[in-house]
């Protein structure tokens, strides 16, 4: 007689596979970020940055489907991440000096 590793629901169960028989990808995503400011005089400056999600473009694939009454059970048939996004930013900022008043005490 032959086993397998799923077979159907028996009534008022969950399932007949134990915990652990089911192994499924890993996921990898590197993401990185790169800024600079410059001050330009007094009170300015200016700010750069650039941020990527996903740099190296890795797929980390999703679970296999395992409801065993789908066409595609035991198969995987999409991606947990997300494509490789890359976002720019700038900013100026402005401050306005405060000056320190001589105030006299009577």
């Amino acid at each position: 007689m032959a086993s397998v590793a799923y077979g159907a629901e028996l009534p008022n169960t969950f399932g007949t596979a134990r915990v652990g028989t089911q192994r499924a990808p890993g996921f990898e995503q590197i993401d990185s970020s790169l800024f600079k400011n410059f001050h330009i005089i007094e009170g300015q400056a200016i700010s750069f940055r650039a941020d990527a999600f996903n740099v190296f473009n890795f797929v980390s694939y999703d679970n296999p489907n395992s409801s065993i009454n789908s066409a595609n059970f035991g198969q995987i048939t999409s991606s947990k991440s997300g494509p490789r996004t890359i976002q720019l930013a700038y900013t100026t900022r402005f401050s306005i000096p405060v000056s320190k008043g001589h105030g006299h005490n009577s």
